[in-house]
């Protein structure tokens, strides 16, 4: 059956209450799954992986911030000194998660349900490769195999996000804390937040309008797929990133008409991470020759196709993404500190103090 964020919340049927996480695994998961407005909870378990005598902690994490059509990450701890030592980040996953008996270099495999965001239903094998399990169990390859789902089932499917447990920030212990009514979730019509926990305007602007919550989750779906796939430095930023862009779309409320401001400032963000994922093919770029640096083009890729349309610059070791603006005559663009600006075949450039004049090599 295939499952998706959006339709079934698939969490884990707790038997008792979770124990707290130790501070280590605790600080792993708030650095990057933990966004300003969006509630995160986790599911976990202890497992002997590598036959050590030591319990793997495998830790499932659910929420907005964290998962994605095609599912949510699976995080694998092991014992180090007096902590624990990040292991694997596998994304894309769905309980039940189970331990298969068969191992790779010492370690046993890894069983996994994968499904949605146009992923084809099932479980799969991930085979240890002596450092880590595969990041990605949607893609098969020798360390990933179809699996008929028998194994040491770890965390079983679930079907209410309640019977997670709250990641909460700091030092409060995690417990698995009943609640008098369900916490509601993303759905087919709201944004990608729980608008019920809404308390700042630009965040009930956006549940008060379907064109804005639908923005919302595209721009969750967009921004989560770009993070799971991407390289550990590129995650870093990307959050550094979306938590400045909450920033500027938070301040859209104090304008003079909120929900245009944040419907440009939705799209903007939603072509950048497409633009910087490489969801969209990277167009043939166009030199340009500028009076007093000839020695070094400025070179500019026109996405035409992208709602709003956009042009990647780059200038050496720069690169700074602007978008198509008001123009009295000819074709301009505007970003963060640079402007474009073509007429009658002429280019003016400004990037930050730098005002150049250019032309089409």
């Amino acid at each position: 059956m295939q499952m998706s964020w959006v339709c079934a919340v698939v969490l884990s049927v707790l038997g008792a209450a979770a124990t707290p996480l130790p501070p280590d695994v605790r600080h792993a998961l708030e650095k990057d799954y933990v966004a300003e407005g969006r509630e995160t909870r986790y599911v976990e378990d202890a497992v002997d992986l590598n036959g050590d005598g030591r319990n793997e902690l495998i830790v499932h994490v659910v929420g907005t911030t964290a998962c994605g059509s095609g599912g949510c990450p699976t995080l694998v701890f092991t014992p180090a000194g007096d902590g624990y030592r990040l292991v694997a980040t596998i994304g894309l996953t769905y309980p039940p998660i189970a331990v298969a008996p068969e191992r790779s270099h010492g370690w046993r495999n890894l069983i996994v349900r994968i499904g949605g965001g146009g992923a084809q239903a099932g479980d799969v094998a991930l085979a240890f490769d002596g450092t880590s399990y595969p990041k990605n169990p949607t893609v098969r390859g020798a360390g990933v195999t179809p699996s008929n789902g028998d194994g040491d089932i770890v965390i079983a499917a679930f079907a209410s996000f309640d019977e997670t447990t709250p990641l909460t920030a700091g030092d409060v212990p995690a417990v698995a804390v009943p609640v008098a009514a369900p916490v509601p979730t993303a759905t087919a019509s709201g944004p990608s937040f729980d608008c019920a926990k809404a308390s700042l305007p630009a965040e009930k602007a956006i549940c008060a309008s379907p064109e804005l919550a639908a923005l919302d989750r595209e721009l969750a779906s967009t921004f989560n797929d770009t993070v799971r796939n991407g390289a550990a430095a590129q995650q870093n930023r990307q959050r550094t990133a979306q938590k400045a862009w909450l920033a500027r779309r938070n301040a859209c409320a104090t304008t003079a008409d909120t929900p245009v401001c944040l419907r440009e400032t939705y799209r903007r963000r939603i072509v950048e991470l497409q633009i910087q994922s490489g969801r969209i093919e990277t167009p043939t770029p166009i030199a340009y020759r500028c009076k007093g640096h000839e020695a070094q083009s400025v070179f500019a890729a026109f996405y035409t196709a992208t709602d709003p349309s956009a042009v990647m610059m780059t200038w050496g070791e720069r690169r700074a993404l602007a978008f198509v603006a008001p123009s009295g005559s000819g074709a301009r663009y505007a970003g963060e500190g640079v402007e474009f600006w073509e007429h009658q075949g002429e280019i003016s450039l400004k990037w930050g103090d730098a005002v150049l004049s250019c032309v089409a090599q």
